[in-house]
């Protein structure tokens, strides 16, 4: 990787006299570079996994996409959010308020970032032992991964709702800025901090091949509650209807996950019982 981090590096480097376009052309250079640099080395005899072409398997194809379907559902609507809602606090706001909302969502990826690394991490242990049929080791896996991840959130939001200048100073030095934004933060990430049984659940039915669930899950809380409730409760609050929407609609998601996770767990585990 050596050479290849070095060729990235020089492209990279000459490209920065192009300015902004430049540094655009220079990441896509060098993720095509990387990627044929990765390519070639799999398809090599110092591979210990040997890269070959195989006929496609629709169905094996399909499935795999439909795992994948939810995740991409919760990136992708990340930006449709960020547009209804920067949207939303010009028209009622001003600029001021879009700057709270840039801060408030980037100590959100500080709070969600690390949970959603402990879920991917869980997904295979729960997957495999599922496979095996170890009913009591996904069972255990699964409270676990819930406690863990609620625990987290809790923590992490709890600093955001009890000491929000902590994270605010962080972003900016604005006196007016910081000030708006600890007086906001406070409701904002209240549904955030029980969110780790959400992304708890959701690790869970992608490991137990559950992918309709995940995608209503992960199309629950975006598209059928935030977005609405960011449109509609500005018109009778004003701009403190559009932070309001965030922690209403974690809240309704996270229990209608919950019942989801535990009807599906029941199932899935007298499924397992009857097997064995």
């Amino acid at each position: 990787m050596t050479g290849v981090g070095v060729i990235i590096t020089l492209i990279a480097a000459f490209s920065a006299f192009a300015g902004a376009g430049g540094a655009q052309l220079a990441t896509v250079i060098s993720q095509f570079v990387s990627a044929v640099w990765i390519v070639s080395f799999l398809k090599s005899k110092r591979s210990v996994l040997y890269l070959k072409l195989v006929r496609p398997d629709k169905s094996l194809i399909l499935k795999i996409a439909a795992w994948g379907i939810a995740p991409f559902v919760m990136q992708s609507t990340e930006s449709l959010v960020t547009i209804t809602f920067n949207t939303g606090l010009q028209h009622y706001g001003g600029d001021l308020y879009v700057g709270s909302m840039s801060i408030l969502m980037s100590i959100m990826q500080l709070i969600v970032i690390p949970v959603n690394g402990i879920t991917q991490g869980v997904q295979p242990i729960i997957s495999y032992n599922y496979g095996a049929g170890n009913r009591m080791r996904v069972k255990e896996t699964v409270i676990r991964l819930v406690s863990v991840c609620l625990l987290g959130t809790l923590i992490l939001a709890g600093v955001a709702i009890f000491c929000p200048g902590i994270y605010a100073s962080m972003f900016t030095n604005d006196a007016e800025l910081v000030a708006l934004t600890c007086r906001i933060m406070p409701i904002f990430f209240l549904g955030i901090a029980i969110f780790g049984i959400q992304a708890a659940c959701q690790a869970t039915f992608l490991a137990l091949g559950q992918a309709k669930v995940s995608l209503f899950i992960a199309t629950l809380r975006k598209i059928i509650l935030l977005i609405p409730l960011a449109l509609i409760l500005p018109k009778f609050s004003g701009v403190k209807g559009i932070y309001i929407a965030e922690p209403v609609s974690d809240v309704i998601s996270v229990i209608v996950t919950s019942v989801l996770c535990v009807i599906t767990l029941k199932r899935i585990f007298s499924e397992m019982e009857d097997k064995s």
